[in-house]
């Protein structure tokens, strides 16, 4: 509808690193004893697996960097689908284990509310 509203009107995406040696050990070491058989044959196909979960802001290791903004009122479903090239500052030694992809609502108004899903952020149901 032409003179409808949006809400959230705007959206941004982000990527962080993250070192977290103990969930990437739980993750993928796990299927190499599970009750006592050796599945380690189904860990490649682990990496191809997003996971949803909380990242604690002490765990990530980089900058943010956006690599997608979106106004939501006039964006067309064709736009939806895309890859994007990003650069990281790693701020840490620690071993690259992930990579978080958090996202930002923006609800303009009269008042402007913003959900952050960023580690630095309050955890919220979408986690991050």
């Amino acid at each position: 509808k032409p003179d409808g509203l949006v809400v959230p009107n705007r959206a941004s995406m982000f990527v962080s690193a993250v070192s977290n040696e103990k969930s990437y050990e739980d993750r993928f070491h796990f299927w190499r004893d599970v009750y006592g058989f050796n599945m380690s044959e189904v860990i490649p196909d682990l990496y191809k697996e997003a996971v949803v979960e909380s990242v604690d802001r002490s765990h990530v290791i980089s900058d943010h960097c956006g690599f997608k903004h979106l106004d939501l009122s006039t964006v067309k479903t064709s736009k939806l689908e895309f890859s994007r090239p990003f650069q990281l500052q790693i701020s840490s030694s620690s071993k690259l284990t992930a990579f978080v992809i958090h996202f930002t609502c923006f609800f303009d108004g009269d008042v402007s509310i913003i959900l952050d899903t960023s580690p630095e952020s309050e955890t919220t149901h979408w986690l991050q």
